[in-house]
C-alpha cells in the first residue's frame, strides 16, 4: 500500500493528540506527546524527513531544560489550530511539528529582526562542522541571524539547536 491510503490514519492518530485533554495538560506533556508520535511513525518520519525540519534535535534534546516559562503559543488554543489542519502529506505535517515544539523551546531576544517587521531575533546555537559552537540570533522567518553584539553573523554554519536559560546565563556580554 502507498504512503498515501495510509496519511487518513495518521491525521486520525495526529489529531486524537488533541482529543485527550491530558495531552494539553502541560508544555511538557504536550511537547512529549508530539516527540512520542514522530517517534512512532519512522515510516512517515524518515531520517531525511526529521533532518529537513530539525526534528531529530528537537527529540534529542531534554524538554525539562529547554521549555521556556512563557511559550509563544496556548495550550488551550491548539486544538483549533495545529490539530484541526489535514495536513497533505508527513513532510508538511513534520514541518508543522518542527514549529509547534520550537515554539515551546524559543528563547527571544527582545531584539526585532531588520528586514522581517515585528519578528523577534530568537537565541539559537549553531554548530558548524568542524564542531565549534557559537550562540548567535536568528530570525525563525527570514532566517536572518547575527552576532551578539548585533553584527551581521557570517559563518561557518552548520546545524541550528535551541539554546536552554542555562547555556544563556553563562553567557557574558
Amino acid at each position: 500500500m502507498s504512503r498515501k491510503k495510509y496519511m487518513p490514519k495518521l491525521l486520525k492518530e495526529f489529531q486524537d493528540i488533541y482529543e485527550n485533554p491530558d495531552n494539553l495538560k502541560t508544555f511538557y506533556i504536550y511537547y512529549i506527546s508530539l516527540v512520542n508520535f514522530v517517534k512512532k511513525h519512522p515510516k512517515y518520519f524518515t531520517k531525511s524527513i526529521k533532518d529537513a525540519w530539525g526534528l531529530s534535535e528537537l527529540m534529542a534534546i531534554n524538554p525539562m531544560e529547554y521549555i521556556v516559562e512563557k511559550p509563544d503559543l496556548s495550550l488551550g488554543m491548539e486544538k483549533r489550530g495545529i490539530g484541526s489542519i489535514d495536513f497533505g502529506s508527513a513532510d508538511t505535517l513534520a514541518m508543522s511539528i518542527s514549529s509547534t515544539l520550537w515554539d515551546m523551546i524559543t528563547i527571544y531576544s527582545e531584539k526585532e529582526c531588520p528586514f522581517t517587521p515585528d519578528m523577534e531575533l530568537r537565541y539559537v546555537k549553531n554548530v558548524s562542522d568542524c564542531g565549534s559552537e557559537t550562540i548567535i540570533l536568528e530570525c525563525s522567518q527570514c532566517g536572518w541571524t547575527e552576532n551578539l553584539k548585533g553584527e551581521e553573523y557570517k559563518g561557518p554554519f552548520g546545524k541550528i539547536l535551541p539554546v536552554n536559560k542555562q547555556e544563556l546565563q553563562k553567557l557574558k556580554y
